[in-house]
Parts: C-alpha cells; sequence; structure tokens
C-alpha cells in the first residue's frame, strides 16, 4: 500500500526487454509540482526492483514550466531505464496515453506524484498480471496524516485518492495512485478517455476504465498487504 501525502521533447528511443524476463514500465506524469514530485521519486529510490524483471520508468511532464523536467531528467532509479517526455495537451489522461505510447512493459504500473511506495511496490503489483490471476490490480492508497480531517467523509477521503472505500477482496474500481495494468487490455481499450481526469472534468477516468476492463471480461484483482 501507497501513502498519498499533500501535495521539450527528449528523442524517442526502443526499449526492448528480454522476453524470458518480465517486463514492467512505471509512469509518473506531473504539471507544476516540482517539490511533490522530487519527494516522491527520492522514495522510488528505495523501491526493489526484481531481478527478474526488467523495468522502464517513464516520467511526464505534462507542459510545466516550473522545475519538473529539469527534476525528471537528473533522476536515475537503479536497476532500470529512465525516459523523460513531454506532453502539452493538458490533462492527466493525456499524459497516461503517451506514457503508454512511450513504454516497453507487458504490465502498466501508474502512479501520483505525491505519494510514498513500500520496498516491495512493483512486485506486489505486477505478479497477479504476471500469474494470469488478472488483468489490473487495484493498489491501496492510506492518507498521509496530515491530510486527515475529523469531519471528512468518505467521499472527501475518495477524492484525495484514499481506498478504504474499495471492497478490499473484489475490487470495483481503480485508482489512478496505484494500478496496475494489462497493456494487451489497455491498448484494446484504446487508453484513458481524454474528456474525464484532472486537467479536464477531473474524476472518474480510472473508474470507466475499471468498468470497461470488467465488461470485457477482464478481472481485477487486489494488491492490499
Amino acid at each position: 500500500m501507497i501513502s498519498n501525502v499533500p501535495a521539450q521533447e527528449e528523442p524517442a528511443s526502443v526499449v526492448r526487454s528480454n522476453p524470458l524476463r518480465q517486463a514492467v514500465t512505471i509512469a509518473i506524469c506531473s504539471r507544476n509540482r516540482a517539490a511533490e514530485l522530487q519527494a516522491t521519486l527520492a522514495s522510488l529510490q528505495h523501491v526493489e526492483v526484481p531481478t527478474d524483471y526488467d523495468v522502464d520508468l517513464v516520467l511526464v511532464d505534462n507542459g510545466s514550466i516550473d522545475d519538473t523536467r529539469e527534476i525528471m531528467q537528473r533522476f536515475r532509479f537503479p536497476g532500470a531505464t529512465v525516459k523523460v517526455v513531454r506532453e502539452d495537451r493538458t490533462g492527466l489522461s493525456h499524459a497516461r496515453n503517451r506514457a503508454v505510447l512511450e513504454s516497453a512493459g507487458k504490465v502498466l504500473l501508474f502512479s501520483d506524484d505525491d505519494v510514498r511506495f513500500p520496498i516491495d511496490w512493483i512486485k506486489q503489483m505486477a505478479s497477479p498480471i504476471f500469474s494470469d490471476n488478472a488483468d489490473a490490480v487495484a493498489g491501496g492508497v492510506k492518507l498521509a496524516q496530515s491530510l486527515e480531517r475529523p469531519w471528512a467523509t468518505e467521499l472527501h477521503r475518495s477524492w484525495l485518492a484514499a481506498t478504504e472505500s474499495i471492497d478490499h477482496s473484489s475490487p470495483e474500481r481503480l485508482v489512478g495512485a496505484n494500478m496496475a495494468i494489462r497493456r494487451r487490455i489497455l491498448e484494446k481499450l484504446g487508453g484513458f478517455d481524454v474528456m474525464l481526469g484532472a486537467g479536464a472534468l477531473g474524476f472518474n477516468e480510472e473508474t470507466l476504465l475499471a468498468q470497461q476492463i470488467v465488461a470485457l471480461g477482464g478481472t481485477i484483482a487486489p494488491a492490499w498487504a
């Protein structure tokens, strides 16, 4: 379970993974949140890259005018390759779809720019898909103590990506701060709906995607510890 905390284009290149290994892409998108992003990437450096996985990290700068791009370009992730791209079409769904286009993984692991990761995050999220037990994985998100409010309802907490309202045995929806999706099914659906999500109508792009996955006969597994 991850923790939610308050909150120019690079040349295209081809990344080929070893077909005998598990290929995972981590996608993190950010827009004008340099300080939050820097802390998130510092947390990511402590995540274990499984020895039998090929991992690439795609960082998408969604048209920032602060230091976001420079922070992305300086970042090094031990055991993984890092690619930085810029997507000027405003909106998280545009940015995530760009990440998919730039990725090499058979599993796409998405997070946000204001989280903290457990050390086993990659394995925990990707293994249900590689073992063919799921087409998507819903990971848990716990609010940071500084975000807790005594008056906050379940709805308020869900706006901040908290996942306690999701069925932990049979998830019915995904939260973009911590989710994994099989590449094949994501491409079949055409990616994220650009009319929804941050920078557009605001919410529910992951909820729609989860509903579409289930409508195709796919399964969503939980990844709560």
